[in-house]
């Protein structure tokens, strides 16, 4: 019963999203298949230095080149959103503006908050922050006064799972801890619910889609590249990174879906990992 209500006043709140921008709410049974909604997916925001890696290179963004990318966003009309307004109007239940962009961060950073944050706060930009919850609080990460001070202004905040494991492949019980766990402290530290998810190093399967579901999330997003977000993909949606490398042609290949990340390999992954797919 709690979590029904918690369901219905996401779908009222993405309604309302719609109606204070003046867009259809009529609900739709026979709603769209698929729209383009470009997704990009931000970790660090921050200088490199000394001898980075290609995935370092692939995993940051300096705070200039971020500030103008968000500049360029604004100049071209683009109007940022949350992923429960893709989900609306999925369903058919809301209109998105002309020129969607949802903007998400992995793995809370603390430079997301202390280089960005203040960036999207000024041009009137509201992002999604993808937290692992045992990182909180840790040296190089946002704490939970920081987290709860971005979504007093608006950002959205979702799960990276408790610990950034792997969860292809994981057995049942793991599993459901490093969804359910992080999603129950999340809900705790903001006193709000969290439907929203992303997949650590963006890897899932169907076992994996199934235990998010039953967790009480609604939305996840992969890093799998492409703007094309599709009705029966909710818990799949397509991402797009932007690394320090981009730009101002390659960030625009970023806005129309280029597939511009490479496999994690060995000699890049952190210590006790495989190679795997970043996110």
């Amino acid at each position: 019963m709690i979590r029904d209500s918690i369901v219905a006043a996401a779908v009222l709140l993405a309604v309302l999203s719609c109606a204070a921008r003046g867009e259809a709410t009529t609900p739709n049974a026979n709603g769209p298949r698929a729209i383009d909604v470009p997704i990009l997916v931000y970790h660090r925001v921050t200088c490199l230095m000394g001898n980075p890696t290609r995935m370092d290179e692939r995993m940051t963004v300096a705070p200039e080149a971020f500030a103008l990318q968000m500049q360029r966003l604004r100049d071209e009309g683009y109007t940022s959103v949350g992923l429960g307004e893709v989900r609306a109007a999925l369903e058919g239940s809301c209109v998105l503006p002309p020129k969607p962009i949802v903007i998400t961060f992995d793995d809370g950073w603390e430079s997301q908050y202390s280089e960005a944050f203040p960036v999207l706060r000024r041009l009137g930009f509201h992002a999604t922050f993808f937290v692992f919850t045992d990182a909180v609080g840790c040296p190089g990460h946002v704490t939970w006064d920081q987290v709860r001070e971005m979504r007093s202004a608006g950002m959205e905040i979702g799960s990276h799972t408790l610990s950034h494991a792997r969860l292809p492949g994981l057995e049942p019980w793991p599993m459901w801890k490093e969804l359910a766990w992080s999603k129950d402290r999340i809900e705790h530290e903001l006193d709000e619910p969290v439907e929203i998810l992303a997949y650590p190093f963006g890897e899932w399967d169907d076992a994996v889609i199934a235990a998010s579901e039953r967790a009480g999330y609604r939305e996840a997003v992969t890093t799998d590249a492409g703007v094309t977000q599709r009705a029966d993909g909710v818990m799949r949606l397509r991402r797009t990174f932007v690394g320090f490398m981009d730009g101002p042609d390659e960030f625009a290949d970023a806005l129309r879906g280029r597939v511009n990340w490479e496999p994690m390999r060995a000699e890049h992954a952190p210590a006790g990992q495989a190679a795997r797919r970043p996110g």
